[in-house]
This record gives C-alpha cells, structure tokens and sequence, in this order.
C-alpha cells in the first residue's frame, strides 16, 4: 500500500491492486508497523535503557489453562535471575509462554533462543509444573528492543491509536488495555469533528498528548521494575545501568514520586490514574518488586491544604456517552487539578477542615449523601485522590503537635482508615 500525501494531509492510500482508497480521516491501527507513521515521516524515540529480547510460543494442554479460564483469565509473571517468563491463557486449552531476558545477556550465555526458552521453562519450578503435559505448537518466535514512542500521534488529518504510537515493556501487561482506551478516545474524537461540536485543534492536540504520555508512564513504570528488582541476580549490572542513566532511586517511596514526574492526574478526569493504573495500585506493585512497603503519603501529616499557587483555569476534554464534554481543570506547568467527580469531593473538603481525620469523615459523610456511586468504592477512590494530590503538589501537608495523623493502610482485601487517638476504624472495601 501506499500512502499518498501534501504536507501533513494524507489525501489517498493506494492499495496494491491500483485502486485507491480516500477518506476525511485516517487512523493508524497497525501496531509495530506504523504504516501511516512511517509514511508521513514521524520518528520514534526509546525513552529508556532497557535493551530487552523476548522469546515466545504457544502451548495446548497446559495445566492451568484447564483449571482458572472458566469466567476468567489471568496472567503469571514469574522471576528467573536472568529475566521473567510470561504465562498467558488464550483458551481453556491454549496458552502463550515468554522469556523476556536482557539483550547483553542473550549474546553472552552463547545459547540460541529455543535453548535459552527452554532452560527457563524448565528452571521455574511454578512454570515447568504446568508445562509438564502441554504440547508446543512449534512456533517459537522472538523480537527485540520493542519499547519506543512515537514524537507525535495526530497530524492534520491522521491518527495514531493504540501501538502505532508507541509501546512498553510488556511487563504490565497493558497492551491490550492501552490501545482499548485509545481507540475509544479516537472514537469520541472523531464523533466531535465530524459533529463540529469542539475546536478541531483543541481535540487533536488532547488526543496526542494523552497517548503519548500513558505511554510514556508505562515506560518509565517498567525502567523502575527492572531496575528495582531483586530477582534478577544475572541482570543486577544491566539493571544497576537503567537506574544511573535514570537518575532513578530504587527507594519506592522516591521511585514512587519519580514516577509521578508527569503529574497523576490526566489519564482520568474523575479518579486518579497513571498509565491506566490505579494510583495505590502503582504503589503495591513497587512495594511488590523492592519487599519494601510503600507508606501512604496522607499518614505522614495531621493538617492537609489545598495549593493552588501559580495554577490557572483551563478546560480539557473527557469521553463520555459518544460525547466529549468540557471539564474545568486547574493547570500548573504540565500537571492538572479537575474540578470535577472524585478531586471535585476532595477539593470541597480542603475548602471545609484542615485537619485530617476531620476530612476524611467529611468525606464519609457526603459519599453517604450519594451522587459519588457505591459509597465504599468512592471512599477508596478519594484517598487515591489525595495520595496523587500530594506527590502532585496540589495539596501540602504539615505534621501539627498534639493533633492526631490516620492511619490508612491499603492490603489485598480493603482500606483501613483510623486515627491515633480515636478507637474508630473504617474498613474501604475496594468496589
């Protein structure tokens, strides 16, 4: 196929066969090969130092695949020192297995890639116990070096949507799930241009800059999990190399505000997001890679206020219902405060107390009220709110003698919320 162009407009894609294919927008879902990108000259970057090789294949009859894909899949993760293997369920028969290892590595074990697949599945005792009856489909492939973002991911009238415009480490396993929101904000897009409900501009320059930077998070996200992590006593040099030329501390709680660079607030202008991950979420899986805990920023203070310093009004669009609708947003530098859903409660609260536990049961008692959704989920959802407010510097903490700082604690099952010097304690089952 080729893509014809004036400038930066695209006014035909001529396929194969002669015929040519002409449309008022163009969007480009072709993953990797970046068939539009490539054509109209956008150059990638690889914002990272990870130099990764993965070698894959797909399996029938593997044990987990008949016991845990009946209403539900999920993915195992599982450490070598020298890299991790993947273990995804397709089917109730069928799975994917992957080693992801450093490319210096691979070169220097002298191994091929089918030995070196082999030698892992076997060493991984978790992973070699399923494999002990799975047949191979024969299709063992590998790739190297994939994480890059695209400069840019709109043209005048052109799109870039899901890995097209850039991808990970496949360690979070958020693929799927970025080109899923991707596509469904290029839907809304496209629906408020063609309706001429929105500046074309303003849309546009959103839809780039949203991609490109949940990207970008997911990223850097994967420079801290191999840079943190223990497990790979054979990579510690190639590892140790990430986080020098990152700059990065392998602490959690200052990787955790590293990470935050960016500003959390701007994946989802009604609850805090980063990368397409609950904030809390972030933190367990640090606490995860390092076995160190990563203490809740609120618990360090017993007076919150709320800094607006410097921060101006602007509006930014939101997907909703096949419609992009208007939000008002504070703005400071690159990083947002909606005035809106979940920061919309919190912020009111800031207004109303300063002391923490006294915002907090304001906050308990207006999701009582309603309008927030389920009460406990939206509870849970505002102490995310202030954890990502404070990394953000919207809010500012100060720890006042003689008054009392909560105790929130996050683990598998709820949020615990209580007060030092008051016996209460709320137990925020996740909704």
């Amino acid at each position: 196929m080729k893509v014809h162009a004036e400038g930066d407009r695209i006014t035909g894609l001529e396929l194969a066969v002669g015929e040519m294919i002409t449309a008022k927008h163009y969007v480009d879902a072709s993953g990797h090969v970046g068939v539009l990108r490539r054509a109209m000259g956008v150059r990638s970057e690889g914002p990272t130092q990870l130099k990764n090789i993965a070698i894959w294949d797909y399996w029938e009859d593997a044990a987990w695949a008949k016991t845990v894909c009946h209403g539900g899949v999920r993915v195992r993760i599982m450490s070598v020192g020298y890299g991790w293997i993947w273990f995804i369920p397709i089917s109730e028969t069928r799975v994917s297995v992957g080693l992801v290892t450093h490319a210096e590595y691979y070169k220097q074990c002298g191994m091929k890639p089918a030995e070196l697949y082999s030698k892992a599945l076997a060493e991984e005792p978790f992973i070699a116990s399923l494999m002990t009856n799975a047949k191979s489909e024969g299709k063992l492939a590998s790739t190297k070096d994939w994480s890059f973002l695209a400069e840019r991911a709109v043209g005048e009238n052109w799109f870039l949507v899901g890995e097209s415009a850039g991808f990970a480490d496949p360690i979070l396993a958020a693929g799927m799930t970025l080109a899923q929101v991707g596509g469904r904000e290029l839907a809304h897009v496209l629906l408020a241009l063609e309706a001429e409900s929105h500046d074309a501009k303003w849309l546009r320059d959103w839809y780039g800059d949203i991609q490109r930077k949940r990207v970008g998070q997911h990223i850097r996200f994967a420079d801290y999990w191999y840079s943190a992590n223990a497990h790979f006593v054979e990579l510690q040099a190639y590892t140790a190399e990430i986080a020098r030329e990152a700059g990065l501390s392998l602490d959690p709680a200052e990787g955790f505000r590293w990470l935050a660079t960016g500003g959390f607030i701007s994946d989802d202008l009604s609850s805090p997001i980063i990368g397409s991950y609950q904030v809390n979420s972030a933190k367990k899986a640090m606490s995860a890679m390092t076995g160190v805990p990563v203490d809740p920023e609120i618990n360090r203070y017993s007076e919150l206020k709320l800094n607006l310093a410097g921060a101006a009004e602007v509006v930014v669009p939101e997907c909703r219902a096949g419609k992009i609708e208007v939000v008002r947003c504070y703005q400071r530098d690159s990083k947002i405060l909606p005035i809106h859903g979940i920061f919309r409660l919190v912020i009111l609260a800031l207004r109303n107390e300063r002391e923490t536990r006294r915002i907090f049961q304001f906050l308990q008692n207006e999701v009582a009220q309603g309008g927030y959704g389920e009460s406990q989920s939206a509870l849970t959802s505002c102490m995310d709110a202030i954890e990502g407010l404070l990394v953000d510097g919207w809010i500012v903490g100060k720890d006042v003698k003689g008054k009392a700082r909560l105790n929130v604690v996050w683990d598998d099952e709820s949020v615990r919320v209580s007060a030092a010097d008051d016996p209460y304690v709320t137990a925020i089952h996740p909704g």
